[in-house]
């Protein structure tokens, strides 16, 4: 009787991770905006905010073949910069669905994931974590379920940095904004947080 409920819990559980990447998978929810926002978004970029919109192409196309820094490292400029073009070719990507600015994306994206993540928690990793962030919210659409996988563990890897820089050096506990306030299960027993 109790293999049968555990194996009954075991199927439970299985439909329901199976019903939520269903879920997931029929619309990525997204940090700004939705798909059915898009249709908004685009007729915003023809209309009222005509003029920025073509300043953000213009951008786009003048610096499309620009490379990410070689050694991103711990800078923070230069996460501010990966963040910057991220964020620009993650919205024209999803404004015109144009594959060169999703393979511009890519590559800062990708120059990010070869990026050590052992900065102990310093200035940078906020917007480490928000580039990767981004890069995943609003590339997804064109992404391969491998390239989104990679680029998940990526930013798992450097929000674990961020908590452990939380913990260990002010400045970064205030530079990340309390990023991720709740401690991991294996923290429980060693936190001074509330579990609330």
């Amino acid at each position: 009787m109790l293999t049968l409920s555990c194996k009954t819990s075991r199927i439970t559980l299985l439909s329901v991770l199976v019903s939520a990447s269903l879920a997931w998978a029929a619309e990525h929810p997204g940090l700004y905006f939705s798909r059915s926002d898009l249709s908004s978004l685009r007729r915003q970029a023809r209309g009222a905010k005509a003029l920025q919109f073509s300043r953000l192409q213009h951008w786009g196309d003048t610096h499309l073949q620009e490379a990410p820094p070689a050694d991103i490292g711990s800078q923070e400029r230069l996460h501010e910069s990966c963040f910057s073009v991220i964020t620009n070719y993650g919205l024209l990507f999803q404004i015109t669905g144009e594959r060169k600015y999703l393979d511009a994306g890519k590559r800062w994206i990708q120059a990010l994931i070869n990026t050590p993540s052992d900065g102990r928690g310093e200035f940078h990793i906020g917007t480490f974590s928000a580039s990767l962030a981004h890069g995943y919210d609003l590339f997804y659409s064109g992404l391969s379920p491998d390239f989104r996988s990679r680029l998940k563990e990526k930013l798992i890897a450097v929000l674990e940095e961020a908590r452990w820089g939380a913990s260990h050096t002010w400045w970064s506990g205030i530079y990340t904004c309390l990023l991720y306030t709740s401690p991991s299960p294996r923290d429980l027993s060693t936190s001074r947080m509330p579990s609330s």
